[in-house]
């Protein structure tokens, strides 16, 4: 039985870049005619739809990534194939309290699954590596804690 030890969902947040060049595009197109700007506003809507339907399991066995409006079926990762877990935490969300947790599973594949723009990506970053290991995974990094000597 899989228990859950955290769910999170990906932050609207996560296009702030298109979100500032749909509105540009937006501002630009009005004076043209006020229905193109009406477009513009309903794909940002459209972004913002995706972004927050995406939502993040993880249990003591995997990480299930559910994919927005735009995304793709359900994935779920097996935590004992983590080989390392990177932290990206960068302008301008880490302003806002949020990153990326990006899950390696082969050093050599050029494409990982990532958790993207998340609140408080440290603390989440831990809990799948405490979670990763008890699953039996061997994450690069990691140091084993030694008992205290007497």
């Amino acid at each position: 039985m899989n228990h859950i030890i955290w769910q999170g969902r990906c932050s609207v947040l996560v296009y702030l870049y298109p979100y500032f060049f749909i509105a540009l595009c937006t501002l630009a197109l009005f004076p043209i005619h006020p229905l193109l700007s009406a477009a513009g506003f309903a794909i940002m809507v459209g972004f913002m739809m995706d972004a927050y339907t995406t939502r993040y399991t993880l249990t003591d066995e995997e990480m299930v990534v559910a994919g927005g409006l735009l995304g793709a079926e359900p994935t779920a990762l097996a935590l004992k194939d983590i080989t390392n877990i990177y932290i990206i935490n960068d302008v301008p969300w880490h302003v806002f309290s949020l990153g990326w947790v990006l899950l390696v599973l082969n050093e050599e594949d050029d494409i990982h699954p990532c958790i993207r723009c998340v609140r408080k990506p440290l603390k989440v970053g831990a809990l799948i590596e405490s979670a990763a290991i008890k699953a039996g995974a061997k994450i690069k990094n990691h140091e084993e804690e030694q008992p205290p000597s007497s």
